[in-house]
């Protein structure tokens, strides 16, 4: 009997609690639209642009560190050249906070954006903002490395495995890109030719043929010395090499 008195009265006050929150956040949809209104221009709303960078193994140092930048203008981030893969613009819209509408927009802003933010699609799977925060650290690192071009492909692919991955990102995106992993990087570059599949293109990293610049100076001959290069593929290859630096 005592048990279900107090599980009422734990009712009774949920029920009031949740009834007065409502109430105070109906005052505050109302004292924001009165403000709202007040204003001569929408646009106070925005406070700029940002890029919704995706996080991934192929988005570049420059694009990833760029996450929290705020841009006042479209024409300022149109000058980045950003693929489409790696970022998505979109309108920064100011907090009730910075709104400076109320006290209790602090509490409703960290509701709201955590709810949108609550789970972000990244190339290993799903995130909650806690692991994606380590996962863009892991990823700065892990392009600085790919990115020094003063390191040797396999030199930067051996810096890869040494990173500290407390995290097991590393384990992670092996399973995602394959036991190829982070070699893969650079083979990908050289299939983007027409002609050249991933067999053929790890066979031009084991040769130390890393991009399409050195694959270019390659003739005839020393192309169909590569298993599973006939005169017609070489010939196909050598013409998509010809169009790419026209």
């Amino acid at each position: 009997m005592e048990w279900n008195l107090l599980l009422l009265f734990i009712l009774v006050i949920g029920i009031l609690l949740y009834y007065r929150r409502r109430n105070v956040i109906q005052e505050f949809n109302e004292e924001s639209r009165k403000k709202l209104r007040s204003k001569d221009k929408m646009d106070e709303l925005f406070k700029g642009y940002k890029l919704l960078i995706v996080p991934k193994v192929t988005t570049r140092l420059k694009i990833l560190k760029l996450r929290d930048k705020v841009f006042k203008s479209e024409k300022e981030f149109q000058n980045i050249n950003f693929r489409m893969d790696e970022a998505t613009p979109w309108e920064a819209i100011k907090t009730w906070k910075e709104l400076g509408l109320n006290e209790l927009g602090k509490e409703i802003d960290a509701e709201l954006y955590g709810a949108i933010g609550k789970v972000v699609w990244t190339d290993i799977g799903m995130m909650y903002p806690k692991d994606l925060e380590s996962y863009y650290n892991f990823l700065e690192n892990f392009r600085t490395i790919i990115e020094n071009e003063e390191l040797s492909p396999p030199e930067r692919v051996e810096r890869v495995q040494m990173m500290d991955d407390e995290n097991s990102f590393l384990i992670r995106l092996h399973e995602r890109y394959g036991i190829d992993f982070p070699e893969n990087i650079f083979i990908d570059r050289l299939t983007k030719i027409d002609g050249i599949s991933a067999s053929i293109g790890k066979q031009f990293y084991d040769i130390e043929i890393y991009d399409i610049e050195t694959l270019s100076r390659l003739n005839k001959s020393a192309l169909k010395n590569i298993n599973g290069i006939g005169s017609v593929r070489a010939d196909k290859i050598k013409k998509a090499l010809n169009e790419n630096y026209e």
